[in-house]
Order: structure tokens, then C-alpha cells, then sequence
């Protein structure tokens, strides 16, 4: 499980997201990913646990959607 103070970096245009099968949180969390917001942050400004963050971080990690720098 990546830390709360780690910084996701998105690996596809927000436009490429849609063609994913995300639900609502996983996508509303990775529009808003930026590779300078800790996932700490990315879980308050969408309203998320920091434990949902970061399952959901993993989530889009595993799909290829994110990666940690």
C-alpha cells in the first residue's frame, strides 16, 4: 500500500480515462491527479478516507493508469 505522503503521476489524458471501466470514485480520483498532490491531499479534495485513496490509487496503479515517481 503506497504511503499517504506518496505522489501519484497519471499516465493518460484525463479524455482517455472514459474508455476505462472506473466507477465514480476511482475516476473522479484520477481526473484529479497532477504528480504534485500527495495522496493525502487527492483524499480531501475528493472527499475520501485516505485508506480509499489509496485502494483506489493501487487500483488505477495495477490498470496502468498511474505510476509513483
Amino acid at each position: 500500500m503506497p504511503s499517504p505522503e506518496a505522489v501519484p503521476r497519471r499516465l493518460l489524458d484525463v479524455d482517455e480515462l472514459g474508455w476505462l471501466p472506473l466507477d465514480q470514485d476511482a475516476m473522479r480520483l484520477a481526473e484529479h491527479i497532477d504528480g504534485v498532490r500527495t495522496i493525502r491531499e487527492l483524499a480531501a479534495l475528493c472527499r475520501l478516507s485516505i485508506g480509499m485513496a489509496q485502494m483506489l490509487v493501487v487500483h488505477l496503479r495495477d490498470r496502468h493508469v498511474v505510476a509513483f515517481t
